[in-house]
Order: structure tokens, then sequence, then C-alpha cells
């Protein structure tokens, strides 16, 4: 065998493609060294003998290795053999970028974060080194050995943060495939093409105007998320930052992101100015700021040419796909956004039934304007479903409900693509307790909505109502990736744990809920409950006693007293419960009755909120509390009613 023919066997044999720069190679070569000491076969130009044919050869290696390592610095940026050889790692999806000089890599493979060795002290024990061989044995399709976090987050013991990283890595765990699909190791786009829009400030001087740099920036928010190429923290978690001064390594590192925005609006008579200033959070740097001046009446013209130029600065021309940079459904009218984000921080204030009947006012008047936005008459309808579960009874209970519908068939009608109109007509339809009608437009509502937190997590929900735990835990795990810092998201993955019969995993993630907020509702009920069921009565009455929502309270306490002090005491609670909440509490009811062993209350108590449209029958087909009446014919009618059979 002549050196050509050994160099072209090697070549196809190669594991490791590492691309570099020459003038680098001294720098290379410990690279190199450390992929080999691994076990690694690996390919670079050094290895080539004189009079082999370069690029038939390079090409071989190339694109028959299963990982491309590039080594980026300030001299090989501008290589366009080093671009090439990146972009075939990058198509064939075995990118491991790695800086060796702190450099950031050039357009079109910024969306990958890159391995920073620019203070790599030689050793393979070093954390960067390791995190390097972890990577290229992942993309081997082996497991890697387990990575030591860096030195300063090794120190000291569990704080909130690391409680919060913890619990993020048992929800994606929890996700399996999917998990591994949508973040990656290193080099996925879900991952490093991750951003969190900060609330931006309102330097008009009047606080009238904060509902409006608030709503443009969750105007944007919305519109990066519909890009699946992006990863982009909800609004929940990223208004947590909106006062507390954090800096911008700190609030990234929270949020599991690698790009943050922020900005500011001025808005006068006769200006309105929004100045943006997007960061890269690995090096700390600025990548864009701009500030953008328009009329008043442009307001969509500016939020448009906003949306572009993020997009353009975290995605290169060549990576493919359709960038998305306009909302579907949105409105081309300004005084209709302008109403209709004044609703939206009205609902969202959620401070009395007077302000969510305003916002009702705000959307019909957004919509008036502009008949046409889809988007408005989705969140009017889901709007309006929430002041009917809450505000209303009787005669207006029915009304609202039918004028919900109509709306939200109304947006999905003007845009078939806008997930908003079909997740606000499955809540609505739940709501009804129609699930067979529910489970079209939310399974279309997460088609669409895969970069909605609010979304996900509506259709986690529902998923979970109907028995499938897979889809209700995968959709889950993504809603608490993209709001990590949402108590409300952690408590409502504890409870579909709950439900698929998971307490381990429903405990983490209820107790990462409390780590958030003490005071999240229903948390203490649920773990009173998973105590009940497991038999510990004085832990399930002591978790009770802290539950804040006496809706969640009272029962609670009945189902363990009645076996702790007696019948009378549980039927004590039980009269608390009807006096404070009437036919309202009719499936918790149902609930107590039915640990208590007292099937025919029990079924008697379903029945009624049946009659009464009692949204807590939702979850009558997964409820463990229900167990001992699932085989009574009249529960089984029941289930069929609610399209659950």
């Amino acid at each position: 065998m002549n050196e050509e023919q050994q160099a072209g066997d090697d070549a196809a044999a190669t594991s490791v493609f590492v691309s570099y720069s020459r003038a680098d190679q001294p720098a290379a070569r410990r690279v190199i060294d450390l992929l080999e000491q691994a076990g690694f076969t690996v390919w670079w130009d050094g290895q080539l003998a004189p009079g082999t044919q370069y690029l038939d050869t390079t090409e071989q290696a190339l694109e028959s290795a299963e990982a491309v390592v590039v080594l980026w610095t300030q001299t090989s940026t501008g290589s366009n053999w080093v671009r090439d050889e990146a972009m075939s790692g990058r198509d064939r999806k075995c990118l491991v970028p790695v800086s060796l000089d702190g450099s950031t890599a050039p357009l079109g493979f910024r969306q990958f974060q890159a391995l920073d060795f620019s203070g790599w002290n030689g050793k393979a024990s070093d954390p960067v080194a390791q995190q390097l061989v972890a990577a290229v044995t992942a993309l081997h399709g082996r497991k890697p050995e387990s990575v030591p976090a860096t030195p300063a987050l090794a120190k000291g013991g569990i704080s909130r943060r690391g409680a919060l990283a913890a619990a993020a890595t048992a929800a994606l765990a929890m996700a399996g495939g999917y998990a591994v699909w949508d973040r990656g190791l290193f080099g996925s786009e879900a991952e490093t093409n991750s951003i969190a829009v900060l609330p931006f400030r309102n330097l008009s001087g009047d606080p009238e105007q904060d509902y409006l740099s608030a709503g443009l920036a969750e105007e944007l928010r919305v519109t990066l998320s519909l890009n699946r190429q992006l990863l982009v923290a909800a609004e929940t978690s990223s208004r947590l930052f909106e006062e507390a001064g954090d800096d911008m390594a700190d609030v990234a590192e929270r949020l599991g992101v690698a790009y943050v925005l922020e900005g500011s609006v001025r808005r006068s008579a006769d200006l309105l100015r929004i100045t943006a200033r997007l960061v890269d959070v690995a090096s700390g740097f600025e990548v864009w700021s701009q500030a953008f001046e328009r009329d008043p009446a442009n307001t969509l013209e500016l939020q448009s040419e906003l949306a572009t130029r993020v997009v353009d600065e975290l995605f290169s021309t060549q990576q493919g796909g359709v960038l998305v940079t306009e909302r579907p459904g949105g409105t081309s009218n300004s005084e209709a956004l302008d109403h209709y984000l004044q609703g939206l921080a009205l609902i969202r204030l959620a401070a009395s039934e007077e302000s969510d009947r305003r916002a009702l006012d705000e959307f019909e008047e957004a919509v008036t304007i502009d008949p046409d936005y889809a988007v408005g008459y989705a969140t009017y309808g889901w709007s309006m479903a929430l002041v009917a579960a809450s505000h209303a009874s009787g005669e207006e209970l029915v009304q609202l409900r039918e004028r919900a519908e109509e709306l939200a068939l109304r947006a999905i009608e003007l845009e078939p693509l806008a997930p908003e109109g079909h997740a606000a007509l499955g809540l609505i339809r739940q709501y009804d307790l129609d699930f067979r009608g529910a489970r079209e437009p939310y399974q279309t509502s997460f088609e669409l909505g895969f970069g909605n937190a609010q979304i996900l997590g509506a259709y986690a929900q529902f998923e979970a109502y109907i028995g499938d735990f897979v889809q209700a835990r995968e959709a889950s795990a993504r809603a608490m990736r993209l709001d990590p810092l949402n108590a409300q998201v952690f408590r409502s993955a504890a409870f579909i744990d709950y439900l698929a019969g998971d307490f381990e995993s429903a405990l983490a993630n209820v107790q990462a809920a409390l780590s958030l907020n003490d005071q999240v509702s229903t948390a203490w009920r649920l773990q009173g409950d998973m105590a009940l069921l497991e038999d510990d009565l004085p832990a399930a009455r002591e978790y009770y006693a802290q539950e804040s929502r006496d809706l969640g309270r009272l029962p609670g306490l009945a189902m363990v007293e009645y076996r702790l002090d007696g019948p009378a005491a549980g039927e004590a609670r039980i009269a608390e419960l009807v006096e404070a909440y009437g036919d309202n509490s009719l499936y918790q009811q149902a609930q107590v009755f039915a640990m208590w062993g007292e099937n025919e209350r029990a079924l008697d108590a379903l029945e009624a909120g049946l009659e009464q449209g009692d949204p807590g029958l939702g979850r009558t087909g997964v409820d463990p509390m229900l167990d001992g009446i699932r085989q009574a014919p009249r529960f089984a009618a029941i289930l069929d009613r609610l399209g659950l059979a």
C-alpha cells in the first residue's frame, strides 16, 4: 500500500475531523492530542503525505467524520477553507465549534455556542476539555462520562439557583428523547439560538404608558417564538427581571438563554422612539443596537422592522427555512394594537372583576377598529371565557360562553395559522366540558404554538385530562424550558405527574414551584393528596393546613380528618366548604365522598356538577381520588357525556 492509499484509508476511517488555520497549528495540535488520548481517530491536514491529492482526501475525511471540530480564532474566521469545512459540519449536524482565543464565530455559525478554550490549561482534566470530549462522544452515539461543572458552579451548597437547575434537568429527563432532540449537547439550535426579551422600559414619564412598553416587548416575544429555530423565554419568567437590576449574565443563566434583548420606549404626541440592544451573553458583548423612530401612527411598521433586525442578527441567510418576522393574525392598525395591548395588560393584572370586564371592552374596541384582527378576536374570546368562569352565572354565563366560542371561531376563520384562535377554542370547549370538541383545536394550537409557553401549558393539561401522559409531559417539559422561573408552570407539571401516578417526579416539581413562590396555589394541596394516597395521614393533614386556597384546603382536611378524628369532623369541613362555595365546589365534594367510601354521594355530586357545567370535572377520567367509584355504571355514563370514555 502506498502513502496515498494509506492516507485515503485513514480518511475513510476518520472519527473526528479537525478544521483550523495553519497559523494556529501549535494550539490545534494540543486539541488534536486531547481527542486522540480520549480514543478518537482524528484527521487533520498535517497527516497528508507529499503528493497526496489534497482536495479528494480532505473531502473524503470531512464527509465521513462523525464529528467536525472547528477551531475558531481571529485568523481562522477569515479562512474560506475553515468556513467551508465548518459548513459541512453544520449541514450534517455534527459541528463542534471551539474558540481558541475567545474570538466570535463568523456570520452563519454564531447560532452554535463555541467552547471557550482561551483559558484552557492544556490538561485533559480541565472542565472545558472534558466538555469537548463529551460533545464529541455524544455525536458518536455513546453516552458521555460525567462532565464536572465549572469551578464557579461547583462551589458551595445547594442554592436556589442550583435547585432550579436541577429541576430543569429533571424536567428535560422526564421528556426522554424529546428533550434530547430539542436541546442537544452542544451546537443545538434550540440551545444556542435562545433568547430572552426583557420588558422594555417606559421612558415616557407617564406610568399610563407602561402597557405600551410591556406590550411591545410581548408582541416581539411572540413573533420571535414563531421561528422554529428559536427558543424564546416566556413572558412570566422574563418579567421577573423588570425591576430586579440583575446583571445580564445572571439573567441569562437563570433563564437558560444565549442572548438577551433589552430596550426602552418613549412616546410623545408626535414621536415614538424604541431603543433596543441585543447582547451575546457568552462573550458579554453587544451584538447589535439600534434606535427606531416613527410617527406613533406607524407603530406596527416599527415593530416589524425591529423583529426583522433581531432575527437577521440571530440567523444567517444560509441557514434555510422561512424566518418569521410578522405575527400571523396581527393587525396593521396602530390604534387597534393600542387597545389590544391595554386589554392584555388589564386581563393579566387580574385585579378585580371590574378590571377584567374593562379588558373585554378594550378587546371589543380593537376588533371594531380592525375587523380582520384575528389575534384580537382570539384573545377576546379567551378572556371572555375566563370572565365567564370567574364572574358570571345564570343566563349571562351561557351568553358569555356562546359569544366566546363565536370569537374564537372568527379568529380561526381570519387566520388559520395563528395558534391563539385554536387555543382559545380548545379552552372554551374544555370549560364547557366538551372534550370531544376540544381535541382538534388543542392539537392544532400545539402544532402552531410550539414556542408559546401559555399555549403549551394549556395543551399539556388537556392531554393529561384525556389520559395521554406522554404528550402531556412532553409539552409540559417544553413549557418549563421556555418559562423556567414561573412557579405555576412547575406546579402544572407536578399536577400532570401526579395524575400519571409518578409521585416522585410530582414531588420534585412541586418543590421547585414552591422554591420559586412559596404561596403558589394548590401546591400544598397536591402534596397532601399524595401523602393521603400513600396513607401518611399526619403528613397529609400538615400539608393541607398550609394550603392558602380554601377550595383546596377544606376538601383536603375533610378527607384526612374524617379518618383521623371521625366522620363528624369530616362533615364539619364539608359544611364549611358548601357554605363558602356552594355548587361551585361540587367536584371537590365528589372527591371527598369518594375517599370516604360514600360512593352514591360522590356520584350524585359528579352528576350535579355535570349539570352545572363545573370545569373541575375535566379531570374526572384520571383523578386517583375517584378510583373508588370508577367501576360504577353511573361513572361510565358521566365519562361518556364528557367525551372521556
